[in-house]
């Protein structure tokens, strides 16, 4: 019983623990009166009393028998509380691992479709210029003057671009 209440008061939140240590409370106390009263019975017993004759011990065994009655009802409520509270938990614990599994599959994703954007970004932004630059260059090299380039940006690509429009001139 002691481990009982121990666990019982380390319950989270107010009601639920109040609710199972009032249980508990109710259920020490009904355990308590059963050794009363089988020492009583015992008591009975040892002054000669027959349990098929005498009508106070057969009052007493009645009154045992209601009295573990009373303690097994409590007891069986108390566990189907306590399945109760398991099985909701683990729903929890479920849904939380079927969020986590989520919020993993959405950011493999998001990092998937960040991944081909910079990629097509880098394509077409990058390579794109080097590709024409390069193009340009072998252009030059063959004596062609290669279209000239659209595109003014302020980067070493840029530089690049506007040396060669200097070396067509």
């Amino acid at each position: 019983m002691a481990r009982l209440t121990e666990l019982a008061t380390a319950e989270p939140g107010e009601k639920p623990r109040a609710d199972k240590l009032q249980r508990i409370a109710q259920i020490r106390t009904l355990t308590d009166r059963q050794p009363a009263d089988l020492a009583r019975q015992r008591d009975l017993v040892a002054a000669g009393g027959n349990a098929v004759d005498d009508p106070e011990i057969r009052e007493h065994l009645a009154y045992g028998k209601g009295l573990m009655d009373q303690i097994r009802v409590e007891v069986d409520a108390m566990q189907d509380e306590e399945r109760g509270l398991l099985d909701d938990r683990i729903a929890d614990i479920n849904a939380i691992r079927l969020r986590d599994y989520a919020s993993v599959v959405i950011a493999l994703i998001a990092a998937l479709a960040t991944r081909f954007l910079a990629w097509f970004l880098f394509r077409r932004g990058v390579l794109r210029r080097v590709e024409q630059l390069t193009e340009d260059v072998r252009g030059l090299r063959r004596g062609c003057r290669p279209p000239q380039p659209t595109i003014e940006k302020n980067d070493a690509l840029g530089e690049l671009e506007r040396e060669i429009r200097l070396i067509r001139m």
